[in-house]
């Protein structure tokens, strides 16, 4: 099934409201999660520093990674 405009248009808001939160909110929490909790600023330097590691390993912009982990603040990056 491919992906529609529709579906790039909903990637592409939510992509830009995090980005938004990171920006203009930094010390705000991102996630919360029964005792934890995580910045998005925080949030935002495990996203770069996790993206980074798959573009070392070869991955490419557009390919997908499935991840199955328990729900826990320490395994969103």
């Amino acid at each position: 099934m491919g992906e529609t405009d529709r579906d790039t248009r909903a990637k592409l808001r939510l992509t830009q409201g995090i980005a938004r939160a990171c920006q203009q909110t930094p010390g705000r929490m991102a996630i919360i999660a029964g005792g934890e909790a995580m910045s998005w600023a925080v949030f935002a330097d495990r996203v770069a520093r996790l993206a980074g590691l798959l573009c070392r390993e070869g991955l490419r912009p557009g390919e997908r990674v499935a991840i199955l982990l328990d729900n826990s603040v320490e395994w969103v990056c």
